[in-house]
């Protein structure tokens, strides 16, 4: 406590006379400088292995998943190549259970799809031979869902500011680009290069017309990101990709100032599944993410494959993981339990956000979410009668038998 004070008014002093010292930040980081007030993007980190939650297989209709889309609270994914539908994906079973038809769109390479307030992007931005010269995105009206026409679809044509030769190998150049992001007024791309195994950031309007793509920076990132995803208004973006050999991993981007996104932390977590092509990630709540591998057929086959992939142990704050292993969960109160529609627990926690998981009796993921006061309530009503497990917390997690009758 005393060392911990010395440092408050070091702090404290250095920062009065005007001087701001830059390093690492984050405490997680194997370089993390107490002393640093602003983070500079240097942090390190050891290398860490997280598999996913679990994984089925998807079925051959989308077998290229490339993308993936959380809108009316479905997950939405579309193929890479020559359709032009969407796919809703069942969360736990990974089976199509709703589609959307962009009946006289051209699929020539769709990569990623993205949506802000107004609109759904589509990125027909797939580049593996490094020599396309039509890069672009349909910029479809969210009214357009029901009614689809033609007429209203937009196109933002882009280049890349610094390609100049257009003669590539396939394969063998930094001018891919199968992931991005969008906000109210620009896009931003994240670029897959095949020859450095690095991304660059590039960024440019998301209004109709022909534009010059920006580099803002540059990460090694040793590897190929394939996938982007932010839920508005969260403070950490999520990347996926693979690597050379197909050992595909997540990226978690967070502390960034604005839109400098690979200006702060840069986390790269190995997914542990050898030889999976790892394409599209997506959350509902920003913690709980779904990712998609597309099928690889090499004298061996990995099938196309939905994952469920916990970011909590890595975003939840430091101070709310001691907190709830110091907690003894003794004001906890479950009811009705049995329960026949609504369960109430209370009396959780005084610490937020509480991350909680609904499994059934084998295990499977159902639901999952954050809640940021005392009282969790949850409707029961679509639920099969049986026996199912409420998972709270991070650290020293409580688990509840609910049966529901």
């Amino acid at each position: 406590m005393k060392n911990f004070l010395i440092l408050s008014v070091l702090q404290t002093f250095l920062l009065g006379e005007g001087f701001s010292q830059s390093g690492c930040t984050d405490p997680l980081a194997s370089n993390y400088d107490p002393l640093a007030v602003v983070n500079d993007g240097s942090c390190l980190y050891p290398f860490t292995n997280q598999t996913p939650t679990f994984s089925v297989p998807i079925p051959d209709t989308i077998m290229e998943s490339s993308g993936l889309l959380w809108y009316n609270q479905r997950y939405w994914s579309q193929n890479d190549d020559t359709d032009p539908n969407w796919y809703a994906l069942d969360s736990l079973t990974g089976l199509i259970i709703d589609t959307l038809q962009w009946t006289g769109l051209v699929n020539f390479d769709w990569e990623e799809i993205q949506q802000n307030d107004q609109y759904f992007f589509i990125g027909d931005i797939g580049n593996n031979s490094g020599n396309r010269t039509d890069l672009k995105f349909f910029r479809i009206p969210k009214t357009a869902v029901n009614g689809f026409d033609l007429s209203v679809v937009d196109t933002i044509a882009f280049h890349y500011e610094d390609q100049l030769d257009f003669n590539n190998a396939a394969n063998d150049h930094d001018f891919d680009g199968e992931a991005f992001l969008v906000d109210e007024d620009s896009i931003y791309l994240f670029t897959k290069c095949w020859a450095s195994q690095t991304t660059s950031l590039y960024t440019f309007p998301n209004t109709v017309g022909e534009h010059a793509a920006i580099k803002r920076a540059t990460w090694d990132v040793q590897g190929m990101i394939t996938g982007a995803h932010r839920l508005s208004g969260d403070d950490h973006i999520a990347l996926v990709g693979y690597t050379e050999l197909l050992q595909p991993f997540m990226v978690l981007l967070y502390d960034f100032q604005g839109t400098d996104f690979l200006g702060a932390n840069k986390r790269k977590i190995s997914l542990g599944m050898p030889f999976h092509q790892m394409e599209a990630v997506c959350s509902a709540d920003g913690l709980h993410y779904y990712l998609t591998n597309e099928k690889v057929v090499q004298g061996f086959t990995v099938p196309a494959q939905w994952h469920h992939w916990d970011a909590t142990s890595f975003l939840v704050e430091d101070t709310a993981v001691v907190n709830i292993a110091q907690s003894d969960w003794s004001d906890l109160h479950v009811f009705p339990n049995p329960v026949n529609e609504i369960l109430v627990v209370s009396g959780l926690p005084k610490w937020r956000p509480l991350s909680w998981r609904l499994l059934n009796e084998r295990g499977a993921l159902l639901d999952s979410g954050l809640v940021w006061n005392d009282t969790l309530v949850y409707s029961m009503l679509q639920m099969d009668k049986g026996i199912y497990f409420l998972e709270l917390g991070v650290s020293n997690r409580k688990v509840v038998k609910v049966v529901h009758q």
